[in-house]
């Protein structure tokens, strides 16, 4: 299979709590006018066929600025949508248990806490993990305690797949963040919470692609 790679240094993910009252999908909508091209969706409070409506429509956007589209946790979801890829958390079903379920055509993301969760043979069935919180983060109620940026670090020297980063980054400190070596940033409050996605978005990616490969 191969190797994943990340289209861009910023992923950013929904999270309607945070977004000044506005849907995810007028969030994924500014976000990808914006240039963002990798977004998960992350929603944990719609019903099921709310979520499935949403996301018919974030996919169909996503289709049109040839975008990643990653849905959060919910396998079912990914595949009901046709989604580009599943992201999975610790406490989800193995990432091989997935990568069986969706195939070899959609990409799995899986969350990586800690230097040791990267030995787990169920993680090379992973194509990229999510490591962190690398900050705390108010984001997730079940948050890792922070790696900060030594951990993060010590990660992307043993990590077998490409990394992003996530938990509490913002464009203060994003650029410490790819300083790490990670390949890609996920940032949430600080733009889905901006006045301006579209402004804020320019100066993050701004910051980053000079970081990227």
């Amino acid at each position: 299979m191969k190797r994943f790679e990340f289209p861009s240094p910023l992923y950013c993910i929904t999270d309607r709590t945070l977004s000044l009252g506005r849907s995810n999908l007028l969030v994924a909508s500014a976000l990808m006018d914006a240039g963002v091209r990798i977004l998960q969706y992350r929603e944990k409070t719609l019903s099921p066929r709310e979520r499935y409506a949403e996301c018919r429509e974030i996919r169909a956007l996503a289709k049109m600025h040839h975008a990643l589209f990653i849905v959060n946790d919910d396998i079912g979801l990914a595949l009901a949508v046709s989604a580009d890829g599943v992201h999975v958390g610790q406490h989800d079903l193995p990432a091989d248990a997935v990568r069986r379920a969706v195939g070899t055509k959609m990409i799995v993301g899986l969350s990586i806490e800690n230097v040791h969760q990267l030995a787990d043979s169920a993680a090379d069935a992973a194509d990229y993990f999510g490591v962190g919180p690398v900050f705390a983060t108010a984001t997730k109620d079940d948050a890792a305690p922070p790696l900060g940026l030594e951990g993060l670090r010590e990660c992307v020297k043993k990590a077998k797949r490409p990394m992003v980063a996530i938990g509490g980054i913002k464009e203060a400190n994003v650029r410490s963040v790819m300083g790490t070596g990670a390949q890609c940033a996920a940032i949430i409050s600080d733009i889905v919470g901006a006045e301006d996605i579209g402004e804020k978005v320019g100066r993050i990616l701004g910051v980053t692609e000079k970081s990227f490969p």
